[in-house]
Order: C-alpha cells, then structure tokens, then sequence
C-alpha cells in the first residue's frame, strides 16, 4: 500500500544508510522498530544549517524532506516492507515547540506532516505545550500528540489510570 502510493506519488526513495561505528539507522525488538540519528542528506551530502540563516526555507523544507525519505528507505532496507509496519511517524518537539516560534517554523512542521497524512501514515507530535500548537497540528491531519498539555511526566504507577480518565474524557459528552 504504502509503496504503490509512492508510486503514485513518483517519490523515489534514496538509498538506505549504512550502520557506521556503532550506530545502527534501525533496531527491531518484538513486534516494535525504533529509528533513529537520521538527518538530511543530498546524495552523499549531508544538509546542515539553520533556516534563515546558512538556509532558505525552500532548502529547510527539502532538508526535511530528505529526512523522511531516509527514514522509508532504513524501514525498507531493514524490516523490508513498508506495508508491514504500523504507521506512526513521531515529530521531534523542536518542531512542535520551536525555540522561535515564526512563519518558517509552522511551513517546516507542515512539510513534515503532510507527506505523512498523503501516504495515511499517523503522524505522533512530541512536545505539544499549548493549545495552539495542538490547533495547529489539528489542522495539519496530525493524529496523534503527547506533551505537557495533556500531562506532565507521571510514574509508572498513575499510567493506567491517567490513560483511562484520556478515554473518559472522550466519550463525555462536553468533549470536542
């Protein structure tokens, strides 16, 4: 599904990154795959800056871009199909909450969200702090956002229980 959709899409993905040193791009454990230390790349040429200052925001949204890609390309290469993966992409909290909050801040959150929404891949937002950005991730199909807008970090203990008065308040009938 997913690669007949990029297809569609005419989106090639890139090659996947060889583990260098001790770095692995992807760990399997049970039924779960964890990604990780992926960044921009061009080719062979790794994307660094910071938008508005060493980027403009054409090449802050392709260095994005090229981040997702390479993540498809690990989880190909790695579990060997896209299809058989539960479809949840977490968006780092520096997206979410940025230090500076600006115009190029919320177009580079969009172009990480919407390939996710285009392909029906969940979208999980980290960081979410005010109502506004949870407005904002709404808006962009985002499906799904942690933060301490819903909870500060509590024990082990009081998940159960918190996770339960989340449902409760769902189904109550002054939910949004």
């Amino acid at each position: 599904m997913i690669s007949e959709r990029l297809q569609e899409l005419n989106i090639k993905l890139p090659s996947a990154l060889p583990p260098a040193g001790n770095y692995l791009a992807c760990v399997v454990i049970n039924d779960m795959v964890h990604v990780g230390g992926h960044g921009p790349i061009n080719g062979s040429q790794i994307i660094q800056g910071k938008v508005g200052r060493e980027l403009s925001l054409e090449e802050g949204r392709e260095a994005a871009r090229a981040t997702g890609l390479s993540i498809m390309a690990t989880l190909l290469a790695e579990p060997g199909d896209l299809d058989g993966i539960e479809r949840i992409i977490k968006i780092d909290k520096s997206f979410v909450n940025p230090t500076a909050p600006s115009e190029q801040n919320d177009l580079l959150r969009e172009t990480i969200v919407s390939p996710g929404s285009k392909l029906k891949i969940t979208m999980l937002a980290e960081g979410i702090e005010t109502p506004r950005q949870l407005q904002r991730l709404r808006s962009l199909r985002c499906g799904l956002g942690q933060g301490y807008l819903f909870s500060r970090a509590v024990p082990r203990s009081e998940t159960r229980a918190l996770i339960q008065r989340s449902v409760d308040d769902q189904l109550s009938p002054m939910a949004p």
